[in-house]
Protein backbone atom coordinates (compact mmCIF):
# COMPACT_ATOMS: atom_id res chain seq x y z
CA UNK A 1 0.00 0.00 0.00
CA UNK A 2 3.17 2.43 0.15
CA UNK A 3 2.72 5.63 -2.19
CA UNK A 4 -1.29 5.76 -1.05
CA UNK A 5 -2.23 8.83 0.01
CA UNK A 6 -6.46 9.28 2.06
CA UNK A 7 -7.52 12.41 2.56
CA UNK A 8 -9.45 12.58 5.79
CA UNK A 9 -11.96 15.19 5.62
CA UNK A 10 -13.38 15.67 9.62
CA UNK A 11 -13.83 18.17 12.50
CA UNK A 12 -14.04 15.11 14.72
CA UNK A 13 -10.14 14.66 16.56
CA UNK A 14 -11.05 11.39 17.77
CA UNK A 15 -12.26 9.75 14.55
CA UNK A 16 -9.42 11.10 12.49
CA UNK A 17 -6.71 10.04 15.65
CA UNK A 18 -8.45 6.41 15.09
CA UNK A 19 -8.30 6.50 11.29
CA UNK A 20 -4.95 8.15 11.49
CA UNK A 21 -3.41 5.23 13.87
CA UNK A 22 -4.65 2.43 11.48
CA UNK A 23 -4.11 3.89 7.97
CA UNK A 24 0.02 4.84 8.82
CA UNK A 25 -0.12 1.18 10.71
CA UNK A 26 -0.27 -0.21 6.69
CA UNK A 27 1.82 2.28 5.13
CA UNK A 28 -0.98 4.60 3.50
CA UNK A 29 -0.32 8.50 4.11
CA UNK A 30 -2.76 10.06 6.23
CA UNK A 31 -3.93 13.61 5.30
CA UNK A 32 -6.14 15.58 6.87
CA UNK A 33 -8.54 18.88 7.12
CA UNK A 34 -11.28 19.76 8.85
CA UNK A 35 -13.50 22.02 6.62
CA UNK A 36 -14.81 21.78 3.13
CA UNK A 37 -13.55 25.10 2.63
CA UNK A 38 -9.93 24.71 1.52
CA UNK A 39 -10.33 20.76 0.37
CA UNK A 40 -10.47 21.62 -3.65
CA UNK A 41 -6.83 23.09 -3.48
CA UNK A 42 -6.06 20.60 -1.27
CA UNK A 43 -7.06 17.83 -3.49
CA UNK A 44 -5.30 19.20 -6.31
CA UNK A 45 -2.35 19.59 -4.57
CA UNK A 46 -1.83 16.26 -2.91
CA UNK A 47 -3.54 13.84 -5.47
CA UNK A 48 -4.88 11.47 -3.17
CA UNK A 49 -5.85 8.03 -3.56
CA UNK A 50 -9.05 8.45 -2.07
CA UNK A 51 -10.94 10.79 -0.03
CA UNK A 52 -13.35 9.84 3.06
CA UNK A 53 -15.54 12.77 3.97
CA UNK A 54 -18.03 13.38 6.64
CA UNK A 55 -21.47 15.40 5.59
CA UNK A 56 -21.56 17.64 7.97
CA UNK A 57 -18.52 20.03 8.06
CA UNK A 58 -17.86 23.91 8.69
CA UNK A 59 -17.59 25.84 5.47
CA UNK A 60 -18.91 23.72 2.19
CA UNK A 61 -20.44 21.27 3.53
CA UNK A 62 -19.85 17.45 2.38
CA UNK A 63 -22.29 16.89 -0.50
CA UNK A 64 -21.39 20.38 -1.49
CA UNK A 65 -17.57 19.33 -1.75
CA UNK A 66 -18.80 15.70 -3.60
CA UNK A 67 -20.39 17.89 -5.92
CA UNK A 68 -17.21 20.08 -6.82
CA UNK A 69 -14.77 16.88 -7.04
CA UNK A 70 -17.66 15.51 -9.46
CA UNK A 71 -17.81 18.97 -11.65
CA UNK A 72 -13.52 18.93 -11.95
CA UNK A 73 -12.36 16.54 -14.44
CA UNK A 74 -9.09 16.20 -13.12
CA UNK A 75 -10.66 15.25 -9.55
CA UNK A 76 -13.64 13.40 -10.19
CA UNK A 77 -12.31 10.09 -10.77
CA UNK A 78 -11.00 9.92 -7.36
CA UNK A 79 -12.65 7.58 -4.95
CA UNK A 80 -15.03 9.28 -2.08
CA UNK A 81 -15.92 7.09 1.14
CA UNK A 82 -18.72 8.79 3.02
CA UNK A 83 -18.19 8.69 6.92
CA UNK A 84 -21.22 10.78 8.80
CA UNK A 85 -23.33 11.30 11.65
CA UNK A 86 -26.00 11.29 9.15
CA UNK A 87 -28.27 8.37 9.14
CA UNK A 88 -31.40 9.33 7.05
CA UNK A 89 -31.82 6.91 3.65
CA UNK A 90 -32.54 10.31 1.90
CA UNK A 91 -29.01 11.25 2.94
CA UNK A 92 -27.35 7.88 1.71
CA UNK A 93 -29.59 8.04 -1.49
CA UNK A 94 -28.46 11.57 -2.41
CA UNK A 95 -24.43 10.41 -1.38
CA UNK A 96 -24.92 7.17 -3.65
CA UNK A 97 -26.49 8.98 -6.56
CA UNK A 98 -23.49 11.83 -6.63
CA UNK A 99 -21.26 8.97 -7.23
CA UNK A 100 -19.91 7.64 -3.46
CA UNK A 101 -18.21 4.43 -3.33
CA UNK A 102 -19.29 3.88 0.12
CA UNK A 103 -21.90 5.18 3.01
CA UNK A 104 -20.93 4.30 6.64
CA UNK A 105 -22.91 5.95 9.65
CA UNK A 106 -20.65 6.66 12.26
CA UNK A 107 -22.59 5.01 15.12
CA UNK A 108 -23.22 1.79 13.19
CA UNK A 109 -20.18 1.20 11.34
CA UNK A 110 -17.28 -0.24 12.98
CA UNK A 111 -13.91 0.30 12.39
CA UNK A 112 -12.69 -2.84 10.87
CA UNK A 113 -15.40 -2.71 8.15
CA UNK A 114 -14.63 0.75 7.31
CA UNK A 115 -11.01 0.18 6.96
CA UNK A 116 -12.10 -3.02 4.63
CA UNK A 117 -13.55 -1.04 2.62
CA UNK A 118 -11.06 1.23 2.53
CA UNK A 119 -8.47 -0.92 1.16
CA UNK A 120 -10.84 -2.94 -1.33
CA UNK A 121 -10.49 1.14 -3.05
CA UNK A 122 -7.18 1.07 -2.89
CA UNK A 123 -6.28 -1.92 -4.28
CA UNK A 124 -8.55 -1.10 -7.42
CA UNK A 125 -6.25 1.72 -8.26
Amino acid sequence: MNGKKVLFIDNDDFFKKLYRQRLEEKGIDFLEITNGNDVIDLVKEEKPNLIVTEIILPGKGGFNLIKKLNEDNELKNIPVVVLTKLSQNGDMEVAMDMGVDAYFVKSEANLSEVMEKIEEILNKK
